[in-house]
């Protein structure tokens, strides 16, 4: 836990620190929404994780109440929220490394009920995120997919598709852009 909370501390220093010294940085990291929430978050997976889930669920219901973000799923190191309000994660979303959220942000599943009217069953379909993705204001990611490493997610797009590594994803429905090398 120590080691993933020491990582997504040290990212989000990294993140901000351009152009101000480090010490500012750090205490601007300290009073942020994004990082208590994701605090918080550790915190929680850490009891689940030790069959404790009474204070899991505890934990996760104080955290949506104290910064306005809903976090289920799995992250990797270096996971931060920049401004936190308004985020949610389903849990059976998978994040890998370095994941970086703005407010607004749905990461969700879709949730497919089949089966005769008195008995239904709930199959989860949620996203699969690998690692160095950044997802800004207000955009959702939704369903059976993958999005790749090194992706960008623009303000506002809605995700339905896989989105293939290396690529920039915008628009309502998202279009897939390459990014092209500049020379």
């Amino acid at each position: 836990m120590w080691d993933y909370i020491r990582a997504d501390f040290w990212r989000r220093v990294e993140l901000i620190s351009a152009g101000m010294p480090r010490k500012r940085a750090i205490i601007l990291t300290l009073y942020a929404n994004g990082f208590w929430a994701v605090m918080l978050f550790r915190l929680a997976d850490w009891f689940k994780n030790h069959r404790l889930s009474p204070l899991y669920y505890v934990i996760l219901k104080v955290c949506e109440i104290l910064t306005g973000v809903d976090l289920r799923g799995k992250f990797g190191k270096g996971f931060c929220i920049m401004h936190g309000r308004g985020v949610v994660v389903s849990r059976h979303s998978v994040c890998g490394s370095n994941l970086t959220i703005f407010q607004g942000v749905t990461i969700g599943s879709k949730r497919l009920f089949h089966g005769v009217q008195t008995q239904k069953k709930s199959i989860s379909k949620a996203p699969r995120i690998l690692n160095n993705v950044t997802i800004y204001a207000g955009a959702a990611v939704i369903g059976d997919i993958e999005i790749g490493n090194n992706v960008t997610i623009g303000a506002n797009a809605v995700v339905l598709k896989d989105v293939p590594s290396g690529s920039t994803a915008v628009g309502n429905p998202a279009k897939i852009k390459k990014n092209v090398k500049k020379r």
